[in-house]
């Protein structure tokens, strides 16, 4: 995310040549509200991925704001996620991890607890955003932006309008893993781990890479895909439960360190 953009600085500059760069929309860090795509600085990052998008984003503004280049555009996805009809992802990381953990746990609870009820609070409330769209919309977005340089230049969120909420992300997931979740904290505030059952502890600990991504109190705001004709479309795709393909967890569950 860093020394990648610098080695990509080095080419650029000597054709001064744009640049189409990926970033994420979480690189505007640790913020509450409407996080706009005009946005002129970032929040604290709270992991050391989003410290490293913010590096790389920086080096390409300021290589683009000395004339270094003959352009740039910054494309800000949302979590990518499995392709419903597929079940096709390019990794096995991020929410896939989250899924495969609830899914191991959720087995062992099942030899002990016929129910099948998983005793673990997901962090955050149930009208929560999430903020996720599957792989194949991602790349059909970036290919329309890039096959139109009218388009090119500036930032562009590849975020849905309305994402789904956690309520709708803990149905979806139950009804693809055959289990129950006990609920949510209610809180915005991640309870620490001496307010968790062991079940949790546990859980939370196998997350904890991507637990601030489970309960998310920022929105993205998508405007320049709502004011072109072409994507507004796009951006107004409403959630659709197949986005959690139990087929996905199947194949991955014996994958080599999964």
């Amino acid at each position: 995310n860093v020394d990648g953009v610098r080695q990509l600085l080095v080419f650029a500059r000597l054709a001064k040549a744009p640049i189409h760069h990926f970033s994420t929309v979480f690189v505007c860090g640790d913020r509450a509200g409407l996080c706009p795509e005009d946005a002129a600085s970032f929040g604290e990052p709270r992991n050391v991925y989003e410290a490293s998008k913010q590096q790389g984003e920086e080096l390409l503004r300021a290589a683009l704001e000395t004339g270094e280049l003959g352009g740039l555009t910054r494309y800000r996805p949302t979590i990518t996620i499995s392709d419903p009809d597929s079940a096709e992802m390019q990794c096995g990381h991020g929410l896939q991890q989250f899924l495969r953990n609830l899914k191991r746990i959720a087995s062992r609870i099942e030899s002990r607890d016929p129910s099948g009820r998983l005793p673990i609070l997901i962090d955050g409330r149930h009208d929560d955003p999430v903020h996720l769209a599957p792989v194949g919309w991602v790349a059909d977005v970036f290919a329309k932006i890039f096959n139109r340089p009218a388009l090119h230049g500036g930032v562009w969120h590849l975020a849905l309008k309305r994402p789904p909420t956690a309520s709708q992300f803990r149905l979806a997931i139950e009804r693809h893993l055959g289990i129950e979740i006990e609920g949510f904290t209610e809180c915005s505030v991640p309870r620490q781990e001496d307010a968790m059952n062991p079940t949790e502890t546990l859980f939370y600990r196998l997350c904890r890479p991507i637990r601030p991504y489970i309960s998310q109190k920022m929105r993205f705001d998508c405007d320049r895909m709502e004011r072109d004709p072409e994507l507004q479309s796009r951006a107004e795709m409403p959630f659709d439960a197949r986005w959690w393909p139990a087929v996905y967890l199947e194949a991955h569950e014996t994958a080599p360190g999964g």
